[in-house]
Formats: C-alpha cells, structure tokens, sequence
C-alpha cells in the first residue's frame, strides 16, 4: 500500500519498499574512505612503509626542535630509519639522521630556523630494509 502525503503542490507518494533507502551520492563518501583505508593498509601491511604524521607536508614549525612522528608498522621486530634533508628527495645534504629508532618517533632534534627541509622515514623487520616513504617538506620559522 502506497503512503501519499501532499508536500506544498506537490503530492509524493512512498511505496512501502523505498522506506529507508539511501542515496548512492551519500554512501559514495564512505566508499571513498574505505578504498583510501585499505590502500593505506596495503602501504603499511604488504610494503611495511610507515605513514608520516607530523610535521605534515608544508608545515610551518615554529621554535628551535622539532619531533617526526609516523604510523607504527606491525610487528614485534619493526625498527625504522629517519633522515631530514635540506636538498628535497635528493637526500645527499643531510641535517640530521638515525637508524635502528624502536618507537614510531623520534626525541626532539634541533633543527636551524629559516630554511626549508625533507624528512622521511623507512621499517626494517627480519633485518631487512623497507621503502622510504615519499619525502615530506616543512619550513622552520
């Protein structure tokens, strides 16, 4: 049996099978981010590269240190390797770099004000070395 309301001049009329449907344009959002979840989860699951946090890319730092922050990969044997750069994904012109860090961050590093600079960060598990993740620019003020 149809449900017939009057809307202004308008009569609509609601089949009692259309109750609670959804508009595909509403779920489309949902859709999107469970595609982007999942290619996160592939990046960090199959390929172990660790996603960055902070700074993000084309953060403006203020103060005189600074801490990179990433998604931890799973794992009981993951370490990671960070490098901060001052020439872009080339990394030959190094401010700053450590290896074997346990956590998924680093302490705080000292980095010169006024000057743009890359970071990235890699996994190694089973003693093996994983990507880098793509570099990551910021701007210390």
């Amino acid at each position: 049996m149809a449900d017939q309301r009057e809307q202004g001049s308008v009569l609509l009329t609601e089949e009692e099978g259309d109750r609670g449907q959804v508009s595909p344009l509403v779920i489309l959002p949902f859709v999107a981010l469970a595609g982007l979840l999942g290619l996160l989860y592939v990046s960090q699951a199959v390929f172990k590269i660790p996603v960055p946090i902070s700074p993000q890319a084309d953060a403006e730092m203020r103060g005189r240190t600074i801490r990179l922050t990433w998604n931890p990969i799973p794992g009981d044997d993951v370490m990671y390797d960070v490098q901060i750069a001052r020439d872009g994904p080339e990394f030959q012109d190094l401010l700053f770099e450590k290896y074997d860090i346990e956590e998924h961050r680093t302490p705080r590093i000292a980095v010169p004000k006024g000057s743009t600079y890359y970071w990235r960060v890699r996994s190694k598990s089973n003693g093996k070395a994983h990507g880098w993740c793509d570099p990551i620019v910021f701007h210390m003020q």
